[in-house]
């Protein structure tokens, strides 16, 4: 109940009714996308970005440990209320893990410029995968681009999987950029957990 995702108030199908229009019904959002702030350059200093992964961790974390992978994490996914509030929104493609997180079709769920190594080749993958879109939202929120990016998503999806994280160029604390590219590893079991995460960033003076 503490985490901070999208509250769930109610849900069911329409006039209880067996084969009535099924519904969910959720808290209104009033705030920003995180990708409007950083499309505007909104974000803030280094020491409310790194608030904003925290809170994104901490959901994460919630979600991970219910056997739930969100599969979707983006900025446009993180809602920002009051500058203060961070909201994790749309489990909408999420699986639970014990499905293996493979589509039965072999498509493939989700936008290339987040999306993990593993996720784009139709691997099984799990919560590491949400780890690495996180870390592509840390890096977009350090430089404003993101990691990888090209005139079509055929050339992103094959630079996730062979292209090196490029060097941050800002003048940022050096425990800052090396947990980028410890989210962004190409190889899943190179990547913390959202439990880890969580404790990485406690450990950080921010």
């Amino acid at each position: 109940p503490e985490a901070p995702v999208v509250r769930v108030y109610e849900y069911g199908r329409d006039k209880e009714k067996s084969l009535g229009i099924p519904f969910i019904s959720m808290e209104f959002l009033k705030g920003k996308s995180l990708l409007s702030l950083i499309k505007n350059k909104e974000v803030g200093p280094i020491e409310h970005k790194m608030f904003i992964i925290k809170q994104v961790a901490h959901a994460l974390k919630a979600a991970h440990s219910l056997g739930i992978v969100h599969g979707d994490i983006t900025p446009d996914n993180i809602f920002i209320l009051n500058g203060d509030r961070v909201v994790l929104i749309d489990f909408g493609v999420a699986l639970q893990t014990h499905d293996s997180y493979k589509n039965m079709d072999a498509s493939i769920t989700g936008k290339p410029l987040y999306m993990a190594p593993e996720h784009i080749s139709g691997s099984s993958v799990d919560g590491k995968s949400d780890i690495y879109s996180l870390g592509v939202i840390l890096f977009m929120m350090i430089t404003g681009v993101p990691p990888f990016q090209a005139g079509n998503p055929h050339d992103v999806i094959r630079m996730h999987q062979e292209n090196p994280v490029p060097q941050i160029q800002i003048n940022i604390d050096e425990e800052i950029k090396n947990l980028v590219f410890k989210l962004l590893e190409k190889d899943p079991q190179k990547r913390p957990s959202s439990s880890e995460l969580e404790m990485i960033l406690n450990s950080l003076n921010f």
